[in-house]
């Protein structure tokens, strides 16, 4: 993963984290609380993901299917 991808899972888990604190609804709040966790548990295990591909379009030659 590329660290721009795994800034992005942090920035989004902050934005995440803000709407869950200001949720009026705890079940709203709930649901933007487990999508914080979800981009959080990306960035902490960014390591065991898949290659991106380029951003030419090109294919991962490691990759199968590729």
């Amino acid at each position: 993963m590329s660290l721009d991808n795994v800034d992005y899972y942090r920035r989004r888990a902050r934005e995440e984290r803000a709407i869950a604190e200001a949720a009026t609804n705890p079940e709203i709040a709930k649901v933007h609380l487990d999508l914080a966790k979800g981009y959080e548990a990306l960035v902490e295990h960014a390591s065991l993901l898949p290659p991106t591909r380029n951003s030419a379009g090109g294919r991962d030659e490691d990759r199968p299917g590729s």
